[in-house]
């Protein structure tokens, strides 16, 4: 697990800008849903960051200044994959469609790109191995 302690301040290379100088918190990235548990029970003044748009951002307000954020952005298990049975219910809904399932985790388009590019590319030109 990366654990360490990590200045949210900007860069020397950045505009400085002392109203978003954050202070140092520590930061952990735990391998597993258990660890991240115990993290944030372990420590009372812990936040979860899942993405860290809204956190961040109420930080830079000063209006939460957690001293441990555990990040769970890696964690499969809290970023499941939508069921292929809502994937073949959407196809079924759209005229012409199809339903491909690819071999990737999360973000098909990212993980599969080659595959979802033919698949999509077919679909709008009505040809290729979507309508082939």
């Amino acid at each position: 697990m990366r654990r360490r302690k990590r200045s949210l301040a900007p860069s020397d290379s950045a505009c400085f800008n002392p109203g978003v100088l954050l202070s140092e918190v520590e930061y952990a990235r735990p391998p597993s849903v258990e660890e991240a548990l115990r993290l944030l029970s372990e420590n009372d003044n812990a936040r979860a960051l899942a993405g860290g748009q809204t956190l961040i951002n109420v930080m830079k307000q000063r209006a939460a200044s957690p001293d441990m954020l555990v990040d769970l952005a890696e964690l499969e298990e809290l970023t499941p994959a939508a069921p292929a049975a809502d994937g073949r219910a959407l196809a079924e809904a759209i005229p012409g469609a199809r339903f491909v399932e690819l071999p990737a985790a999360h973000l098909s388009n990212y993980e599969a790109s080659e595959r979802f590019n033919a698949e999509l590319l077919g679909f709008f030109t009505k040809e290729g191995s979507a309508h082939g």
